[in-house]
C-alpha cells in the first residue's frame, strides 16, 4: 500500500492569495452599491481574506472594518445574488465606493453521469479531504453540505466538488466558525471507478476563507489556547517565521537535506542554503546560488528541496520544495507566493481543519 503522504507530494495546493504585514491599527470602510442602480446592498459579507476581521454592510450599504494591525491581503465582498469582488490593496486604492455586478440566474444545466457512487460515499471523500483525517480535521462539521455539489468524471478519472454559496464550517476543536468560498476542488485518480484515496494522483483546491472566533480574545478557554498553539507549532508559517528571525533552535525545528525516503537524514544549517535580507515590511528569503542544496524535479522544472522535523520527532517530518528561488516572508510567517511552496510529509496532511486566521497570534 502506498504511503499517503507521498502520493500528494508536490501536489497538494493551498492558494490562499494572501500575504499580511503589519503597520498602525487602521479603519476600512466604505459604500456597497449595485452598479447599474446605484443603490446601496444590504446584507453584503465583507472581509479580509483569511483573517477573523469581518463585517456585514447595513441598510445604507456601509461597512466599516477595525483592523488592529494593517493587514495587507485582499479585501473580499460576497453576496450570492452578486459577483464577488475583490479589492487586492485595500490600504491604497479607494474602497469609498465599491460597485457590485448583480448576476444574471439562468437554467441551470444539469450534468447526467454515471452513478458508481452514492452522493453519501462521495461526501465523505469531500470530508476527508477537504477537512483533513487529523484530530482537528475530524472535529469538524459542514452545516451546509447540501449546497455542495459533487461530480465523478468517468473519462477522466476525476472527482470535483463545487459550491454557490460558501461552504460553512464548525471547528469545534479550534472553536472557529470558518467560511470558503470555494474556487475549485479535484482529486485525480490513477484508475476508473475508483474512490480509493490511496489511488489518488493529485489533490489541489482553492478558496478563500474568513474565520470567526467562537470566544473573545478575553474568554478564550485554555483547552482552546493549547490546542490553537499546537496546531501552530506544526504549521508552514510558524517554520519560515523561525527561520527569516534566526530562531529556529528555539522553535525546536532541525532542518535537513532532502529527508523522504531518504534514511538517515543529513541536517544542515539552513544559513549556509538560504540568505535572509531585511524589506521594508517583510524578509526576503533567497536560496544560495552554487550551494550544494538538494535538487529535485517538478512537472519538469527543477526545485530545491529541503527537510524539516520539529522537536527531533521523526513523525513530524515534512519536506518543502521550493519552485522559486526567493521569496517574502512577513512577520506572521505567511508567504507571498504560497503556489511556489509544495509540501509533502507531515505538513501535507493539514486542509482547513487545521488552518488558523492570519491574524492569529499565540
Amino acid at each position: 500500500m502506498k504511503n499517503i503522504n507521498k502520493i500528494f507530494k508536490n501536489s497538494l495546493i493551498f492558494l490562499l492569495l494572501c500575504f499580511p504585514f503589519y503597520l498602525q491599527a487602521q479603519i476600512l470602510s466604505g459604500t456597497v452599491l449595485d452598479d447599474i442602480t446605484n443603490k446601496p446592498i444590504e446584507g453584503v459579507f465583507v472581509y479580509l481574506e483569511g483573517t477573523s476581521i469581518n463585517s456585514i454592510t447595513n441598510s445604507e450599504g456601509k461597512f466599516q472594518l477595525s483592523v488592529g494591525k494593517r493587514i495587507n491581503t485582499s479585501l473580499m465582498f460576497y453576496t450570492l445574488s452578486y459577483f464577488p469582488v475583490q479589492i487586492s490593496n485595500p490600504y491604497q486604492e479607494n474602497i469609498d465606493k465599491i460597485y457590485m455586478k448583480q448576476k444574471v440566474h439562468g437554467i441551470k444545466e444539469v450534468t447526467v453521469e454515471n452513478f458508481y457512487f452514492t452522493r453519501e460515499q462521495k461526501m465523505k471523500v469531500f470530508r476527508e479531504q477537504f477537512l483533513g483525517t487529523t484530530k482537528e480535521g475530524e472535529s469538524c462539521s459542514i452545516l451546509n453540505e447540501d449546497d455542495i455539489e459533487l461530480y465523478y468524471d468517468l473519462s477522466s478519472k476525476t472527482f470535483t466538488a463545487s459550491a454557490e454559496k460558501p461552504i460553512i464550517i464548525f471547528n469545534k476543536h479550534l472553536a472557529y466558525e470558518i467560511r470558503c468560498v470555494l474556487y475549485n476542488f479535484i482529486i485525480k485518480y490513477s484508475r476508473k471507478k475508483t474512490l480509493d484515496i490511496y489511488q489518488a494522483e493529485k489533490l489541489s483546491f482553492r478558496g478563500s476563507f474568513s474565520f470567526t472566533d467562537l470566544y473573545t480574545s478575553k474568554t478564550v478557554p485554555v483547552k482552546i489556547k493549547k490546542a490553537r498553539k499546537e496546531v501552530y507549532k506544526y504549521s508552514s508559517p510558524y517554520f519560515f517565521k523561525s527561520l527569516v528571525t534566526n530562531q529556529l533552535e528555539e522553535a525546536k525545528y532541525e532542518v535537513f537535506s532532502k529527508i523522504l525516503p531518504t534514511s538517515p537524514p543529513k541536517q544542515i544549517n539552513p544559513y549556509n542554503y538560504f540568505a535572509i535580507q531585511d524589506t521594508l515590511s517583510c524578509k526576503l528569503l533567497t536560496i544560495i546560488p552554487g550551494t550544494d542544496i538538494h535538487k529535485d524535479f517538478h512537472e519538469g522544472k527543477q526545485v530545491s528541496v529541503v527537510g524539516v522535523e520539529y522537536d527531533q520527532n521523526k513523525d513530524t517530518r515534512s519536506e518543502i520544495s521550493f519552485l522559486t528561488d526567493s521569496l517574502l516572508v512577513d512577520s506572521y510567517g505567511k508567504t507571498n507566493m504560497p503556489e511556489e511552496l509544495y509540501f509533502s510529509g507531515f505538513m501535507s496532511k493539514n486542509r482547513v481543519g487545521n488552518f488558523l486566521p492570519f491574524d492569529y497570534q499565540p
